[in-house]
């Protein structure tokens, strides 16, 4: 695994660095979104409360702002769920990227295989 989508962004070696730190502004404007968002549960809950015996328009307003709350706070979780997945996939995309090459580093000698004689006489001196 080389590379990935983002809705239509191809994540790769040459923009992960940019993706992983755009993902991580948005997560943490999306954070701030959630408390906000469960503050005005909070509220409204307590509004709802302390008018639950108004036969107005108030309770149904109120009861609709809840609603709508609602909704927005497990759309806000869905799409924390879906960056931090995102996060996920840069995260091995890195780790495979640095197997790879640390496989041709090896192959091209720049970093001395353990069965090497160097490492067969250095670690026999111990």
């Amino acid at each position: 695994m080389f590379s990935f989508n983002i809705d239509s962004t191809i994540v790769d070696a040459s923009n992960m660095h940019e993706v992983r730190k755009m993902l991580l502004t948005n997560i943490k404007i999306v954070e701030k979104q959630l408390k906000e968002q469960n503050v005005l549960r909070n509220v409204t809950k307590a509004a709802i409360l302390f008018n639950r015996n108004d036969l107005d328009n108030t309770c149904y307003m109120l009861a609709k702002t809840f609603e709508e709350t609602l909704e927005k706070i497990l759309s806000l979780r869905d799409e924390l769920r879906v960056m931090h997945k995102h996060l996920d996939n840069i995260s091995r995309l890195e780790i495979n990227l640095h197997i790879v090459r640390v496989a041709e580093a090896v192959e091209l000698g720049r970093i001395v295989g353990p069965e090497s004689e160097f490492n067969k006489t250095f670690w026999g001196t111990f």
